[in-house]
């Protein structure tokens, strides 16, 4: 019984010290929209971050950059939802899973897994 409690605190542990930085929120306007490499990435800008800035948002000015992967059914419709939001310049709420990745089409910026996006309005 105490190796298994030790094998599961050490799964625990090992979760803690490998869970992503905290998701960014951010509450802006879709300025682009752009597919690159099998995804979609999304940058947001006239806004602010609700909490903590991101660590993913690099030298991209004060925009945060999500990326969306639409090989799913929920990945197409956040990319509807993003273009809806550019073509109409409505305000939307953006949600991240927390993990930074290099590789997007805006220079100096890294971009985050896009998990939800609400289009205010």
């Amino acid at each position: 019984m105490r190796a298994k409690m030790s094998l599961v605190s050490a799964a625990f542990l090992a979760l803690v010290i490998t869970s992503p930085a905290e998701s960014a929120n951010y509450e802006g306007i879709v300025t682009h929209v752009a597919p690159l490499n099998g995804k979609v990435y999304v940058a947001l800008g006239g806004g602010a971050f609700d909490g903590p800035a991101s660590a993913c948002q690099g030298n991209y000015g004060s925009s945060m950059v999500y990326s969306i992967d639409p090989n799913t059914p929920f990945g197409r419709s956040l990319v509807a939802v993003a273009l809806s939001a550019k073509l109409s310049g409505l305000l939307v709420y953006a949600m991240g899973d927390g993990s930074c990745a290099w590789g997007n089409p805006f220079p100096g910026a890294m971009n985050e897994g896009m998990v939800g996006m609400d289009l205010k309005g």
